[in-house]
């Protein structure tokens, strides 16, 4: 949810690495909020548990900002910060409202509890495309997760689309 001063949520694709130390470390010493959601997995070797930390959805932080405010361009300017989301667009799109704190919120995070919390569109929803070269469109959501959403497209040929999640909106 936007705070007092304009900050959303927006999604940052990172490169695989230490994203502890070499992500988010950088993020809070510039005064940006920024999280990974993980998911501890439980391993055995040798008869010895072994707790790996994962993070929750892929490659990506999320980072709270104020897109028109802060110097969020810095960030991309980090060594293992590949781009914000949607990608190929100019200024990147805020997350749902909720999303991210839904996810604090839950301490124990697992696979199920995660795409539950990341599933923004239901199957059979009907989404409008808002940014990039099919925008105006409205389609069917065949099946949607974080990052991508599969769409049957409503008028015209018709045909199907796999867009960015970031760039719908309920129809």
């Amino acid at each position: 949810m936007a705070d007092e001063k304009g900050r959303l949520w927006y999604v940052a694709s990172i490169k695989p690495c230490d994203w502890e130390r070499l992500v988010l470390a950088p993020m809070r010493s510039r005064g940006f909020e920024a999280m990974v959601p993980v998911i501890t997995h439980r391993d055995f070797f040798r008869l010895r548990e072994i707790l790996h930390r994962r993070p929750a959805f892929g490659w990506y932080a999320f980072v709270f900002m104020d897109i028109l405010a802060d110097n969020w361009r810095a960030l991309l300017r980090m060594d293992h910060v590949d781009r914000f989301l949607p990608v190929g667009c100019e200024i990147p799109s805020p997350l749902p409202v909720g999303l991210v704190e839904e996810l604090q919120a839950r301490p124990e995070l697992d696979y199920v509890a995660a795409a539950e919390i990341a599933r923004k569109f239901a199957a059979g929803d009907a989404a409008e495309i808002v940014d990039g070269l099919l925008r105006g469109m409205v389609g069917d959501v065949l099946s949607s997760n974080l990052t991508r959403t599969w769409l049957t497209l409503r008028g015209g040929r018709g045909g199907k689309a796999n867009v960015e999640t970031a760039i719908l909106r309920h129809a």
